[in-house]
């Protein structure tokens, strides 16, 4: 309960903290995936603060998940300010393990909307944990893990992600066909008005769930 208030604390900070003018730089509509929305609290080269938001209806989960599998340049911590989801843990297998589903691997780099992709080959992968969390919980993901996300698509989340500094140089991408990523209207700016408004809507959350003083 300590550890979960400090997090809250450390998000009003950052909400009361962000100027939504230097936030537009760096926040996205239909991040990796139309309907998610980032909003970017803090960036420097050691911490991301950051905003996922989705609305229902807005993000469709097919397949596994929300986006494909993948792993991340760095570790971060994620927390459920409201809403749901789940994090799906998957494992490499030998290749056409029983249970296991094939993949394309791709080496993935660059930054949004200017990624560079390159084939590694192809990967067996199976399902390994699923975490069911819930608002005021969270999870830590490392590196080497490979992960996805689901929402739930009839309510609104709002995700909380500390991102720590860059331990690789690319991510892995697992693709399920033979063509790449396909960024068409992803990855699109978004109005210094409309991060306020979304700044406002985490303000109450946080104040409902735990009223100051």
């Amino acid at each position: 309960m300590k550890q979960i208030r400090q997090i809250e604390d450390l998000l009003l900070h950052l909400v009361e903290a962000c100027d939504p003018n230097e936030s537009a730089r760096n926040s996205f509509d239909n991040y990796h995936v139309a309907g998610l929305r980032y909003v970017n609290l803090l960036r420097t080269n050691a911490l991301t603060a950051k905003l996922y938001i989705a609305n229902p209806g807005d993000v469709a989960c097919s397949g596994v998940g929300v986006v494909n599998p993948h792993t991340h340049r760095y570790c971060f911590n994620t927390y459920v300010v409201s809403g749901s989801m789940k994090n799906i843990v998957l494992d490499r297998t030998a290749m056409d393990a029983p249970g296991s589903d094939r993949w394309r691997e791709l080496r993935y780099g660059g930054t949004p909307g200017k990624a560079t992709v390159e084939q590694v080959g192809e990967a067996c992968l199976k399902v390994g944990r699923v975490h069911s969390i819930t608002q005021g919980q969270g999870y830590y993901l490392n590196t080497t893990e490979i992960h996805t996300i689901r929402l739930d698509e009839d309510e609104r989340t709002v995700l909380f992600l500390l991102q720590y500094r860059d331990e690789a140089d690319h991510s892995t991408l697992f693709m399920p066909g033979p063509d790449d990523p396909d960024m068409r209207g992803l990855y699109q700016p978004i109005a210094p008005d409309v991060i306020e408004k979304e700044l406002d809507r985490v303000r109450s959350v946080l104040r409902w769930n735990r009223p100051v003083g």
